[in-house]
């Protein structure tokens, strides 16, 4: 008799190809990105990973887990919602190669989450989000403030692909920027931003094309 896991889910331990790359994956189990408070430490204040934060995510990929995915704000520059990031542009380069190069000799992949806090950003930084939210101190989104995100954005996939990252799970969820715009309950713009579905997607397309025109195909684009 086949175990449950057979019957529900016969390609969970089967390897997957994703990507023009073809990047492989050796089953269909991935770690989430997990906080800094999960790993006990493993960030330094200054968005640095360090030798704890090396060995957390390494027993994952040594317990058979095809995919680490780590937890990461754009900007970093203090105004992010959480409290420890990492941050692979101030990052000690060092460090983060003797991750890949750990996780890798396992033929394990890594991907670095980027989300913008949007109306959630700490107090005294800019806080924007599709429309004027009063209650959250922040304001409606200038075209200008998206196309600097954007760019952002592609700034920071950069630094990722100089750390020899797998790829980027874009955080399009869970009431951060991104998915003020895509929800019609939380956009109410009548500009190109907001409206139709179309509209709507415009500012986290922005983004994806950004990435894209910076790292090409070297890196898979998750959405989340």
């Amino acid at each position: 008799m086949k175990p449950v896991y057979k019957e529900k889910y016969p390609h969970l331990f089967e390897p997957l190809y994703a990507g023009k790359r073809r990047i492989r994956f050796n089953n269909r189990i991935n770690v989430a990105p997990i906080g800094s408070g999960a790993t006990g430490g493993g960030e330094d204040s200054d968005g640095r990973i360090n030798t704890f934060g090396i060995d957390y995510w390494m027993r994952y990929i040594q317990g058979g887990f095809s995919r680490v995915t780590l937890p990461m704000e754009v900007p970093i520059d203090g105004s992010h919602e959480h409290m420890f990031n990492l941050n692979p542009k101030t990052c000690n380069q060092m460090n983060f190669q003797r991750l890949q190069r750990a996780v890798h000799a396992f033929n394990g992949k890594t991907f670095v989450e980027y989300i913008h806090g949007g109306p959630y950003m700490r107090a005294g930084f800019k806080k924007i989000s599709a429309d004027d939210e009063p209650h959250l101190g922040s304001r409606a989104a200038t075209r200008e403030d998206l196309e600097d995100i954007a760019a952002l954005f592609g700034e920071y996939a950069q630094w990722a692909r100089i750390a020899n990252f797998d790829g980027i799970l874009l955080h399009y969820g869970h009431g951060w920027l991104f998915n003020y715009f895509l929800s019609p309950l939380t956009n109410h713009r009548t500009d190109e931003f907001g409206g139709s579905i179309e509209n709507r997607c415009r500012f986290p397309l922005m983004v994806i094309k950004a990435i894209r025109e910076t790292v090409g195909d070297d890196l898979l684009i998750e959405l989340r």
